[in-house]
């Protein structure tokens, strides 16, 4: 090749087709071009790849932000099914020590007139308690997944208003995982687990269709207060309530003096 490029370099030969242009200027052209093409590709192998790089960081990136909350919902699944699997071990945490509200009202919208009646009944009548209610005690502006999941931690119980609406409901079902999360992974004020935490009141029948897992585990591992129409049941039910959400009372040591 050399030879033939020196032969070139030394002796204009002229081309028959395209006219005006010799050998050596011909041959000179095709490997600028190729040097310039090979230039180019080893720029493209660069780039090319980069670019999708980033168009597909900058995908995940938007649809994580959009799907966050979605993304921590599947997450708290895994964990809870690991975890009753005995496939994961985690140590205990300890919540809150100092707790805001007796029990945080977890429902759905269709339920509102039967929340609005159970607050008039426990925060009107004695013992009095406090009632986390969203749509009263949520902060005007903020995140309302987050502050879920902060007033659930700052709540003694968690007060499931499970009827057919609740269990159609995506995010109902959503803040029951986040309050069996809640009694897994706390401990009370005095270092035993939070096993008795969620309290569940079941409004009328419910089609199993809508159940997801946690509500047919709770409905089917812990004793629920079934509301009923009938006075008579209606009075053993608030009784029993009170006595679920109502806190022990502090034990009164004795002193002597000696």
């Amino acid at each position: 090749m050399r030879r033939f490029l020196n032969l070139t370099n030394n002796t204009e030969i002229p081309c028959v087709a395209p006219k005006d242009i010799t050998l050596s200027s011909f041959v000179e052209k095709v490997v600028n071009d190729y040097l310039d093409c090979k230039h180019k590709f080893n720029i493209m192998v660069l780039i090319i790849p980069s670019v999708i790089l980033c168009v597909i960081t900058l995908t995940l990136g938007i649809l994580g932000y959009i799907y966050r909350w979605h993304i921590r919902y599947w997450a708290f699944l895994v964990r809870l099914y690991l975890t009753r699997k005995g496939k994961i071990r985690t140590s205990a945490k300890t919540g809150y020590t100092n707790y805001q509200y007796d029990a945080f009202v977890s429902y759905c919208s269709h339920d509102r007139y039967f929340v609005m009646r159970l607050m008039r009944m426990l925060e009107n009548h004695e013992p009095y308690l406090k009632l986390c209610v969203y749509e009263r005690d949520f902060q005007v502006g903020s995140i309302i997944s987050e502050s879920v999941l902060e007033h659930i931690a700052k709540s003694r119980k968690t007060l499931l208003i499970v009827s057919n609406s609740y269990a159609k409901s995506y995010w109902c079902n959503w803040e029951s995982q986040i309050a069996e999360h809640h009694r897994l992974f706390f401990e009370n004020p005095n270092g035993d687990c939070v096993d008795e935490s969620i309290v569940v009141i079941k409004l009328g029948p419910i089609s199993d269709v809508h159940l997801n897992p946690t509500l047919k585990y709770l409905l089917k591992t812990r004793i629920y207060l079934q509301w009923d129409s009938d006075d008579d049941k209606q009075k053993v039910f608030w009784q029993k309530l009170r006595q679920f959400l109502t806190p022990p009372k502090p034990e009164l040591v004795e002193s002597t003096k000696v």
